[in-house]
């Protein structure tokens, strides 16, 4: 996590795509990272997206290499739904920025056992929220 933005930098709109790196940087990152891995670069760009762990939006850093990994679109479309509510209880305060990580960390338990403001969209039924409380 980034120790240089506060909850109200970050709660501001627009605050991500401001400090989210070009495109042609993370691009670069992301033909390595296949590289490096062995996957074919073009299948691996068409099915990997260059992922922040910590949410640019959560204050994750945006251009820290150890915040940057590839992960599969569909599971990317996933931990979305879990770094938005992380953003929503982040600038409810319902959370610091130091449980931000821990969420990110398990944001597969969140996703399968969905707090009720994205049940609606992934299904299930039970209260994600009990890691942080």
């Amino acid at each position: 996590m980034r120790t240089d933005v506060s909850t109200t930098e970050v709660c501001t709109p627009g605050y991500a795509k401001k400090a989210r790196p070009p495109a042609a940087w993370t691009d670069a990152i992301k033909k390595r990272s296949c590289k490096a891995l062995g996957l074919d670069v073009a299948s691996c760009i068409a099915t990997h997206e260059l992922d922040h762990r910590d949410a640019i939006e959560d204050g994750g850093c945006p251009d820290c290499g150890p915040n940057l990994w590839l992960q599969e679109w569909t599971e990317a479309r996933k931990k979305d739904l879990i770094e938005n509510l992380a953003h929503e209880w982040l600038c409810a305060g319902k959370i610091g920025f130091e449980a931000v990580p821990r969420m990110m960390e398990h944001w597969r338990d969140y996703y399968s056992e969905p707090h009720p403001r994205i049940r609606s969209k992934i299904g299930g039924t039970k209260n994600a929220h009990k890691a942080v409380e």
